[in-house]
């Protein structure tokens, strides 16, 4: 990738975290190391779940095609780290795992880029119909997490999580989560439904009944209070989705981490809302207000590069175009795939300010990154003429 390695090294081997990592690099090597070390039962829940895809760019980035690997055990022995050993030895059958270390067994997997092995793990059939499909008791949330990467765009499975999240078998933080995936899923396909304020209800009389400490209680009523601001969005009852995420706000900021896991998991679920709010702001002609949640992104994780594109997006539709290269050119540090994107924005910012020659030198380096992006061969068209 042009000479733009990824600085990040957790997602081939897990290897310790740099110290220009994301934050939910962090996490995922945390997961590691716990799981390995036959602590997994002391994990609280995180929230951001990196695309499984991100092996494979880094890969890419490194110049490592040997490490597109399908299986964890096919990994290079020179980029597996002792807990990568040891993730290999627990698929390998080497002790008998609590349902607990098997959830996130899983998780770990799909994080890693192996969703397939997570599925097998999970005893989830390749091409399995979702009417011959039940969520197990013990490890729904991650069956669900498994699910939701091999059909992203199935209306069965939202069918499936929604008649889920009303059973009492399920323990009340998984029902959360199937209420959280229907409400995130219909809001991100644009797709209102009555059966939202039903969920939403159901969410609220869930938290109620939650046996759990004050922390993952707010963490809880945080991610409920997030996904349910969907549903006023979709109606554009701008008031109503303002207020929901005010609350969400509220309830992350109410929450009180007692130990380094916890406030691990707090950043987790922080740079999301701070991420929403941004959005939502942009999308609502509040660019102040958006300029502000952007701020808020560089103090949680500056090492992430949705961080510098949230900021970048913002100072554009500002018209604050030298801002706007400073924060794209943040991306240039990190290394990988985004560099591509955030080069194009570059280009995009010197091509508003008249300069030509800066515009073509940040587009020829997104188009090294990615030679696949169009909109990038035609602005080098363009300015070739």
């Amino acid at each position: 990738m042009a000479d733009v390695p990824s600085t990040c090294p957790v997602y081939i081997g897990l290897a310790a975290p740099g110290s220009r990592s994301p934050n939910h690099a962090v996490v995922t090597r945390t997961i590691g190391r716990h799981l390995v070390e036959g602590d997994a039962a002391r994990l609280p829940w995180f929230n951001t779940s990196p695309p499984p895809v991100l092996r494979i760019l880094t890969a890419a980035s490194w110049g490592r095609a040997d490490a597109m690997v399908l299986r964890p055990d096919d990994l290079p022995s020179d980029l597996m780290s002792d807990s990568w050993r040891g993730l290999v030895t627990m698929l390998a059958g080497g002790h008998r795992r609590s349902d607990a270390e098997t959830s996130v067994l899983a998780d770990l997997l799909v994080r890693l880029g192996f969703v397939r092995s997570a599925a097998r793990l999970l005893g989830i059939a390749d091409g399995q119909p979702l009417s011959d499909f039940e969520f197990s008791s013990s490890t729904a949330r991650a069956e669900l997490g498994v699910l939701s990467r091999l059909l992203p765009r199935s209306v069965d499975l939202v069918a499936l999580a929604a008649a889920a999240s009303r059973h009492v078998r399920f323990a009340p933080r998984q029902r959360l989560a199937f209420v959280n995936f229907v409400m995130v899923r219909h809001g991100k396909a644009g797709a209102d439904s009555p059966l939202l304020d039903e969920l939403f209800a159901v969410g609220r009389e869930t938290l109620e009944v939650m046996s759990c400490n004050d922390f993952d209680y707010w963490m809880a009523r945080h991610t409920l209070y997030r996904a349910a601001a969907y549903i006023p969005f979709l109606r554009d009852d701008r008031e109503r989705t303002l207020e929901l995420l005010a609350q969400a706000r509220e309830a992350v900021l109410a929450a009180r981490p007692r130990t380094h896991l916890e406030r691990l998991s707090l950043e987790d679920h922080v740079f999301p809302m701070y991420e929403t709010l941004a959005r939502t702001n942009v999308v609502y002609g509040r660019l102040n207000q958006a300029l502000e949640a952007t701020d808020e992104l560089v103090a949680i994780s500056p090492w992430d590069y949705r961080t510098w594109f949230a900021k970048g997006q913002v100072l554009l539709r500002l018209g604050h175009f030298e801002d706007a290269i400073a924060a794209y050119q943040r991306v240039y540090a990190l290394g990988g795939h985004p560099v591509g994107q955030a080069a194009y924005y570059v280009g995009f910012a010197h091509e508003k300010l008249g300069r030509t020659a800066e515009s073509v030198e940040a587009y020829q380096l997104s188009h090294r990154v990615d030679p696949t992006v169009p909109a990038v061969r035609e602005k080098l068209k363009g300015t070739s003429g």
